[in-house]
């Protein structure tokens, strides 16, 4: 049995190991903490932004991402109306219509085209 200085200075050391042992529990479940807060943003970005990454890595096309194939105003029901048909990154053609009422040169046009073409293509794909 364990008695005087040595039995005080054995007490002192565990005391010393359990204050550690509390300090290291705590410090990994601050550090689980925190890598469950890090996944979580990073699912969210996934589930947000998920179809960016997978559309750069699939697509193939050297000619670049976004390519007007054709602009008309072949519109029957009002021939003021220009339709568009576009190929975003290696998708199909898309075709939709733009109102006649924003002429090709207006900086719009492009705007219209472009973010028809995104909402399509985020549509059929996601």
């Amino acid at each position: 049995p364990l008695e005087g200085p040595l039995k005080e200075e054995l007490e002192r050391a565990l005391a010393r190991a359990e204050t550690f042992t509390q300090e290291y529990n705590n410090l990994l479940k601050r550090f689980e903490d925190e890598m469950f807060n890090t996944s979580s943003v990073l699912d969210l970005f996934n589930r947000q932004f998920g179809w960016v990454s997978s559309l750069a890595n699939h697509t193939k096309n050297d000619d670049g991402f976004f390519k007007i194939q054709a602009v008309g105003s072949d519109n029957a029901e009002n021939p003021s109306d220009t339709k568009v048909s576009v190929r975003l990154f290696d998708g199909p053609d898309m075709s939709f219509t733009v109102p006649g009422d924003i002429p090709w040169s207006d900086p719009k046009f492009s705007e219209v085209v472009a973010q028809g073409a995104l909402d399509r293509y985020k549509q059929n794909t996601v």
